[in-house]
């Protein structure tokens, strides 16, 4: 038994997210095992790094599977995306250790979270970008986003409650002005459900005028805090990097 790492880029636009449903056609991982089982003429389960809900993107999707038969790379790669929808993409793929699963072992995750900054409609962007109706100044947003720095409970920017840990430990968060574009790039050792997006929606209100700096704060030292409502839309969200060296 063999164990291979593949790097996947997808728009999620037309998916129901990341996770198989019973109707494969409309999730990344029942296309993609669909697909790589076709290839390979066996049944695939395929391994993400975490899941991504419906609308959000991957860069660099990072997944895992075994197989008894030994794979050429290159034709692998070839023959799966002639299989795949163009929206997905299969970038690379190498033999790791047999021990290797593409969930347990990462050490942290980066989010990329893109704005539409502009007083225009995005346009082409539309997929990808989401406008929140009004220009903020980067110097702003990043003074506000940095108030998330460092661990904590972050069980008040989860969509879904549980009484399992919330603590997180977010380690960068940058803003970056690249033309009318504004992208939040949050890199962390974990991310709760619709956590970036939480947080970005929160930062945006925040310079917005919509909440205040100490409403976020008090959601940052009390798991039970009210701050709900600010949740960014999905199609700005897209999973950037997974690093499974050391932290950065």
């Amino acid at each position: 038994m063999a164990t291979y790492r593949i790097t996947v880029s997808y728009n999620g636009r037309d998916f129901d997210g990341w996770q198989r449903l019973k109707d494969s056609r409309k999730t990344i991982q029942g296309i993609l095992e669909n697909a790589i089982s076709d290839v390979l003429d066996c049944d695939i389960e395929v391994t993400a790094s975490g899941r991504t809900d419906a609308g959000v993107h991957a860069r660099a999707q990072v997944c895992s599977f075994s197989c008894t038969e030994a794979v050429d790379a290159a034709r692998f790669t070839e023959r799966v995306n002639s299989i795949l929808p163009r929206t997905i993409s299969v970038l690379d793929m190498e033999q790791v250790e047999d021990r290797f699963n593409a969930r347990i072992h990462a050490v942290d995750k980066t989010y990329c979270y893109t704005i539409w900054n502009s007083n225009t409609n995005p346009g082409m962007y539309s997929d990808v970008a989401v406008a929140f109706g009004q220009k903020v100044q980067v110097e702003q947003l990043q003074s506000v986003l940095n108030m998330f720095l460092g661990t904590h409970d972050f069980n008040p920017f989860a969509t879904r409650s549980s009484n399992k840990n919330t603590v997180r430990c977010i380690t960068k968060v940058q803003a970056l002005e690249e033309g009318d574009l504004l992208k939040v790039y949050i890199t962390g050792d974990g991310f709760l459900h619709n956590m970036v997006r939480n947080i970005v929606g929160v930062a945006m209100g925040c310079v917005m005028g919509h909440i205040d700096r100490d409403q976020i704060a008090e959601a940052l030292h009390d798991r039970n805090a009210d701050i709900k409502g600010y949740k960014a839309p999905a199609r700005g969200l897209c999973l950037w990097n997974v690093n499974y060296g050391q932290p950065k």
